[in-house]
């Protein structure tokens, strides 16, 4: 391989390190920190510097212009938006396989395992290396042969989470530390030589996107036919002012629903509102129509949103045990980024962003029990886990050493039986005058009940991710590499000029077309004899005996050692640049045509004796840099016309001799 390949070889890995640890960032750093419309600009920027000039490098700015001020007005989610353009850039810089990683990280599978392992490793304190850790996971399948790496992030995550939240003690700086051994495991991934034997995208990869999909077997999104709502028998309680002509601020919010005096009033396959679960349903002891709800829910295949409250207020958290006979909502209290009055930025299972100033905080966090089970809502934040005992308003509560920290679920849709639960933790949304004030965050989360949202997103992911496949296992689709004198090529080309033997095998054996060549036109024949690099230099015996074979592995499979490619150079051109005597004697004798002249007027000869002819003139690139003298008498002895009679018009001598 050439000086000059080398060089852009490295300078792509580089580049192909930063998409990577970007593109991991996107999923790992909190919200609550404004990385990612950083990251969005960082990928869009390389993926511009990658791709060639024309075309394709103008939709690629159109593209992601559109997709930053979608982010910045608040339409697109900024982690699934950065994640998708450094992906993009990713499969354009020959590493579609860490693309698909990035994206398998947004789905709702991801996200699920993600708040199990959060709530597994809260009492060691470390719960904020949740995302990193599924992360982490999601690369190993990446490269299943640096498993010690993986091992070495995941363990150096968990250290940084512990060491983060023992010492500096707040939680942005302490999720954001935990996440970086994520984006290096990443970083590391792509830099490393990938196997050349193995053209596949990585199948456990693979499996996992699609445990992710079948994942919805258990959870199929649904539909409902009417809306009910059902409050409790209290007119006396503290809370129910807040419900107070609940139909009439339903229907000014454009939801239209009815109220149920009694349970059986609601027919099967109906959405049930239960805005108000803090008091009591009836006046019974033991409130037997908790249950009595739970089990009508199961019969009638119901829909059940039911929004919660913060540390077990008026016995919500245990009310809701009673119905869903699981313990979802837990006694805890969420406080929102900078403890102000909003929830700030959410990760949502849509493809929409959630709206940052909408009313959703000091309620609880909700519970993952099923890998089935689906997270609608969540955030990073900080959560005060024992019962303070008391309400709390903006400004009121301090991180204190001990409170959880990290990304938790704020609400989530279990699929027990034949009923759908969707828990949300706080009850602000669905209050009569947050209704009325601005029904968004209401009418979105009975829209994300359905689960369709969620489910057009791992659809969209799965679109996307199997275009990355096709990508990544088709041998003759095109990758961007315009660092080198190849503009876009296939992986053959790529493999061939670079003379790597084995991968060009392993491409030709696997259905790779050896006629196909660059968007510049020239063949992967001609690649392998030298013409892809501007560097001429005295090959070491070992590399010439590669390149000969390579040219003449793709010969023996059809190539034609006469094409003519960018400026009219042939193969015989590319090797007399390169003094590469072994090919030109090879090609020479398959026929190669020793006096073809190319779009400057140089003949073979003419460029092996470097020779700058009139119709160069500025062509820097494709002049000949040395005076290759046992090459020029090679050709010779071939049959090469003389240059003296061959009609070459020479401006220059080069002084250079090898």
């Amino acid at each position: 391989m050439s000086s000059s390949a080398t060089e852009s070889h490295g300078r792509t890995a580089i580049l192909a390190a930063v998409l990577a640890a970007a593109g991991t960032g996107a999923y790992v750093f909190p919200l609550i920190v404004p990385w990612h419309p950083l990251i969005l600009v960082i990928s869009a920027a390389i993926g511009i510097f990658l791709l060639p000039n024309g075309t394709r490098r103008w939709i690629w700015c159109a593209l992601c212009i559109v997709t930053l001020l979608g982010v910045l007005a608040g339409g697109l989610p900024s982690p699934f938006a950065a994640a998708i353009v450094s992906a993009s850039a990713l499969s354009v810089s020959a590493v579609p396989a860490v693309a698909l990683a990035i994206l398998v990280m947004h789905t709702s599978l991801a996200s699920t395992v993600q708040e199990i392992i959060a709530d597994t490793i809260h009492s060691a304190r470390v719960e904020t290396a949740g995302p990193a850790l599924i992360a982490i996971g999601i690369l190993f399948f990446v490269r299943l042969r640096m498993g010690w790496y993986a091992i070495g992030a995941a363990l150096l995550s968990i250290c940084a989470a512990w060491i983060a939240n023992s010492t500096i003690r707040l939680p942005p700086i302490t999720m954001t530390i935990a996440a970086l051994p994520a984006c290096g495991l990443a970083a590391l991934i792509v830099t490393r030589k990938p196997p050349t034997s193995r053209m596949l995208p990585p199948l456990p990869l693979v499996t996992t996107l699609f445990l992710g999909l079948v994942s919805w077997g258990w959870t199929v999104p649904r539909t409902w036919n009417d809306i009910y709502v059902f409050l409790p028998q209290a007119p006396s309680a503290p809370e129910a002012k807040f419900f107070e002509n609940y139909l009439e601020a339903l229907s000014f919010a454009g939801i239209e629903a009815r109220r149920a005096e009694r349970l059986e009033d609601a027919p099967p396959d109906s959405l049930i509102l239960l805005p108000w679960v803090t008091s009591p349903f009836t006046t019974e002891a033991g409130d037997p129509t908790a249950m009595r709800i739970g089990q009508l829910a199961r019969e009638r295949r119901w829909t059940m949103i039911v929004a919660g409250e913060h540390t077990n207020l008026g016995g919500a958290a245990a009310r809701v045990d009673v119905m869903t006979r699981r313990n979802i909502l837990r006694r805890d209290l969420t406080v929102p980024p900078g403890n102000t009055d909003d929830s700030g930025p959410l990760h949502a299972a849509d493809l929409r962003a959630w709206l940052h100033e909408a009313i959703l905080n000091r309620g609880a966090s909700v519970r993952i029990n099923s890998p089935a089970d689906k997270v609608l809502l969540a955030g990073e934040g900080w959560w005060a886990e024992p019962d303070i005992g008391e309400w709390l308003w903006v400004g009121d509560y301090i991180w204190r050493s001990g409170d959880r920290t990290g990304r938790l679920a704020l609400a989530v849709a279990a699929d027990i039986e034949d009923a759908r639960w969707v828990v949300i933790g706080d009850n602000s949304p669905f209050l009569n005058s947050q209704l009325v004030a601005d029904a968004r965050p209401a009418i979105r989360l009975i829209d994300m009940a359905s689960l369709w949202p969620a489910f057009l997103k791992d659809i969209f992911i799965g679109a996307l991710a199997c275009l990355l496949c096709i990508h990544l296992a088709s041998p003759n689709l095109p990758v961007w590499r315009p660092l080198i004198a190849v503009g876009s090529a296939t992986a053959l080309a790529m493999a061939a000029e670079i003379n790597n033997l084995e991968a060009v095998q392993a491409l030709v054996e696997a259905g790779a077309d050896i006629h196909i060549p660059t968007d510049l036109n020239t063949t992967p024949l001609s690649l392998a004899a030298g013409t892809g690099t501007d560097v001429s230099r005295v090959r070491s015996p070992e590399e010439r005996a590669t390149a000969v074979q390579t040219v003449k592995f793709l010969a023996e499979h059809g190539a034609d050692v006469n094409a003519a490619g960018q400026f009219g150079w042939t193969a015989l051109h590319g090797a007399a640049y390169q003094g590469l005597d072994d090919v030109i004697q090879y090609l020479a004798g398959k026929g190669a045509k020793l006096d073809t002249k190319d779009n400057f007027g140089q003949t073979p000869l003419s460029v092996s004796m470097g020779i700058v002819t009139k119709g160069l003139g500025a062509a820097y690139y494709q002049t000949p840099r040395v005076y290759w003298r046992e090459t020029a008498d090679l050709f010779l002895k071939l049959g090469a016309t003389p240059l003296d009679k061959s009609g070459v018009e020479i401006a220059s001598y080069r002084a250079g001799e090898q």
